[in-house]
């Protein structure tokens, strides 16, 4: 074997190598992937019946607004999973189906209570709002 095939063999194994992502990254695409097919099953149009429901449909969407929260939250897998746990028990409790109408509201906000229960470190309400693009008065009110 040729030094120049050993070459493009070892280029080619270390190219096909999954990208690594963190246990919040992966967390962030897995949460995504749900919340989207939530949203899909449950299109309709939207009827405020609680405060996490939007008039109009979000300008961003969830897939890009987790990756805003994962970016700028430094927070950890097990927070995100524990904020997906509350967001679906939240949902079912309250008969309030997950749309694209109250996702966003409901993703900053679960997300925001598993980093308080499950990280050793937080922000405040007031950073947390502003990566959800809400007031601080608004999130405290959520």
């Amino acid at each position: 074997m040729s030094s120049s095939t050993s070459l493009q063999t070892s280029f080619m194994q270390s190219y096909n190598k999954p990208i690594p992502l963190t246990d919040a990254q992966f967390a962030g695409v897995a949460i995504t992937r749900f919340i989207t097919r939530m949203c899909k099953a449950n299109m309709s149009e939207p009827t405020p019946s609680s405060d996490f429901h939007s008039h109009r449909m979000p300008p961003m969407s969830v897939k890009n607004y987790m990756e805003r929260i994962v970016r700028h939250c430094n927070c950890s897998g097990e927070a995100l999973l524990c904020g997906l746990v509350l967001l679906l028990k939240y949902s079912f409790y309250s008969n309030h189906p997950i749309n694209i109408y109250n996702a966003h509201r409901l993703m900053l906000t679960s997300i925001l209570l598993g980093i308080k229960m499950r990280d050793e470190v937080y922000y405040s309400n007031v950073y947390y709002a502003r990566i959800g693009g809400i007031t601080s008065k608004e999130i405290n009110k959520l």
